[in-house]
């Protein structure tokens, strides 16, 4: 699984109405709103009423001109469900500090690889701008902790599975961790052979 923030710029919230319109054309489900208040009490809130909440959050601060958040995190083929992508993401916004603002949750059936669209505004109800600094770092180092790679390397190993084991037992969900080179030289490292 890999998080990405695409850079697009938007002051208008784009990726609200590019996902929803996914959704309209069946390619796309809406797993989640988030902290939009009693907008997302409603069963089917329009995307402009969801546009216009995140250009009321954003508009506290005049500096930040491209305001929009847009994220994605995609598994490779169908290695995870819209579920287990849907809890990744909401526990990848908290470590990179959306927690606690208003965000949708989209996944996206129409490619070969399952993944779910993020879209957010980057002005907290506070005013001030999220962290932004190294940002596209912290979204891998985010993903890596979320699915528990960076904990499953603290342990002693010697084969694949039993990685995957560690983490399953500890609540994980992590099951496709990419740098197979890193896990084959830890297991050597200890004197043990995959």
């Amino acid at each position: 699984m890999v998080a990405h923030i695409l850079e697009k710029p938007s002051m208008t919230f784009a990726g609200v109405k590019y996902n929803t319109y996914k959704v309209d054309r069946n390619t796309g489900e809406l797993m989640l709103i988030a902290n939009f208040g009693a907008i997302q009490s409603l069963t089917n809130p329009r995307p402009q009423d969801l546009v216009n909440y995140l250009l009321m959050i954003s508009a506290q601060n005049k500096v930040i001109k491209n305001t929009q958040f847009h994220a994605v995190i995609s598994a490779r083929g169908r290695e995870y469900n819209k579920q287990e992508l849907t809890k990744a993401a909401v526990m990848w916004l908290k470590e990179m500090k959306y927690g606690n603002q208003p965000y949708l949750i989209i996944f996206h059936k129409d490619t070969d690889n399952h993944h779910v669209h993020i879209v957010s505004s980057r002005v907290g109800k506070d005013g001030k701008q999220i962290d932004r600094d190294y940002e596209q770092v912290r979204a891998v180092r985010n993903i890596d902790q979320v699915l528990g790679y960076s904990f499953g390397m603290k342990y002693h190993f010697s084969t694949r599975a039993q990685f995957y084991l560690i983490l399953e037992n500890q609540g994980f969900i992590g099951r496709d961790y990419i740098n197979e080179e890193k896990l084959q030289k830890r297991s050597l490292r200890i004197g043990l052979i995959n």
